[in-house]
């Protein structure tokens, strides 16, 4: 006898297969048959674990380039946008700014994000006036990528020197 199966698969689906019965012995067991495909949304009990990702459009009439994750709650959409508004940069980058903030200690609706207006400012520029109103300092990505390569000359370096000496 045949069955018609469904299951969740990897928190997406649900994905319908048949299975028959086959005895082995004492213990009867489903063994796969063919591969039905997708159920149709419509007779979905079941939802997956994860939301369908998508984006909304960021604000009336403003170019499409600027979307945010609908996964975002509302509360973290609108302070994308007050920031995006203030500072001039994308959801996504003040976003990071927000989180960025709270690493140094900053409540981000406290900051002075007019401060950090303007399209001439790179994001690193942005980071280090950020880290200037906090009295912490944060390296920029260049600072970063230059110490992993001053790093990395050390290491070969080392690797020379013994070597050398073996």
């Amino acid at each position: 006898m045949t069955y018609i199966r469904s299951r969740l698969i990897n928190g997406y689906g649900p994905y319908d297969y048949e299975v028959k019965s086959v005895r082995k012995g004492k213990k009867v067991e489903q063994v796969f048959v063919q591969y039905l495909g997708r159920t149709s949304e419509r007779n979905v009990v079941a939802k997956s674990r994860e939301p369908k990702k998508g984006y909304l459009e960021f604000g009336e009439g403003e170019t499409t380039e600027r979307k945010m994750p609908k996964t975002w709650d509302r509360l973290r959409r609108e302070r994308a946008q007050s920031i995006s508004r203030a500072t001039g940069a994308s959801p996504f980058q003040a976003d990071a700014l927000a989180k960025t903030a709270w690493r140094m200690g900053l409540d981000p609706g406290r900051v002075d994000w007019d401060r950090l207006q303007g399209r001439d400012l790179s994001y690193d520029e942005k980071i280090e006036m950020l880290g200037e109103m906090s009295g912490m300092s944060i390296k920029t990505e260049k600072e970063t990528e230059l110490e992993q390569e001053l790093w990395l000359e050390s290491q070969a370096e080392r690797e020379a020197y013994r070597e050398s000496s073996a």
